[in-house]
């Protein structure tokens, strides 16, 4: 693979974080099956799902079978993952695809389809903190939370950074061009620091918090803790600001990854 394993438990927890949190437009638009495709396969557990617990993150590399897919370039992988719920592992599966995106080869995880499956004893016994050490949480809860109509581009710019996409970010105008010093600060903050950076939980966020910037209306400061495999949330935040233009025009400008 020209990717590596955290990356590819980053894409794939995220998916099901994701869908946990029912932000279907989000998944659907990285590819593979469409909004009313997926609403039609979680039909009967939409409401029990749950994101991967933090003590799975930890084991999920080892956990994943990757089968490469023949006939693609660069190559392609599958790999089926039980659903989350309450219980633990479900019987639903998703088959994921992972398809390298871009010159640097980041990861997309797409949802291609649901299977019955029977998981394997080791999905067993991942209560939340059940195994190793369980997450410490070093943020405190913001005074006003972001509102919803920004979090799902929010959830998308953490995802694509958990990835390591920072020239698509750039490409896109989230991000400082390439070799501009704010690019690369916000690339070896996260880079550097000694966890790794992973997408966000259903509900990161009560520990965010905004603020109206001073550069015009419609402008908001925004701080958002990020989660990393072993601190949920952690000490490391997002500072972006948002412009917000009314109906669904809502972007999001990165400013800075630094430890709070």
């Amino acid at each position: 693979m020209a990717y590596t394993r955290p990356e590819v438990v980053s894409a794939v927890g995220g998916v099901v974080g994701a869908l946990s949190a029912g932000e279907l437009s989000l998944v659907a638009g990285r590819g593979g099956l469409s909004v009313d495709q997926l609403r039609e396969g979680l039909v009967g557990c939409e409401d029990r799902l749950r994101p991967y617990p933090d003590a799975l993150w930890s084991w999920l590399d080892e956990l994943l079978a990757l089968v490469p897919v023949e006939g693609t370039r660069p190559v392609e992988h599958e790999t089926v993952v039980p659903l989350w719920t309450d219980e633990g592992a479900a019987q639903l599966g998703l088959r994921l695809r992972l398809v390298p995106v871009g010159r640097r080869g980041y990861l997309d995880a797409r949802v291609v389809g649901f299977e019955e499956i029977d998981p394997a004893p080791e999905w067993s016994g991942f209560a939340e903190g059940s195994v190793g050490e369980p997450a410490t949480s070093l943020a405190v809860p913001g005074d006003t939370p972001v509102p919803e109509r920004w979090r799902p581009a929010l959830r998308e710019v953490v995802s694509r950074l958990a990835r390591g996409d920072f020239d698509g970010l750039a490409r896109d105008g989230v991000l400082a061009p390439v070799r501009h010093p704010s690019h690369e600060m916000v690339r070896e903050g996260l880079q550097g620091y000694p966890d790794r950076l992973v997408e966000l939980p259903a509900d990161p966020w009560p520990w965010s918090d905004f603020t109206p910037a001073d550069h015009g209306p419609g402008r908001y400061a925004v701080v958002l803790p990020l989660w990393t495999a072993g601190q949920s949330p952690s000490d490391l935040s997002l500072e972006a600001d948002i412009d917000d233009r009314g109906a669904d025009d809502v972007r999001v400008q990165v400013i800075g990854a630094h430890v709070l």
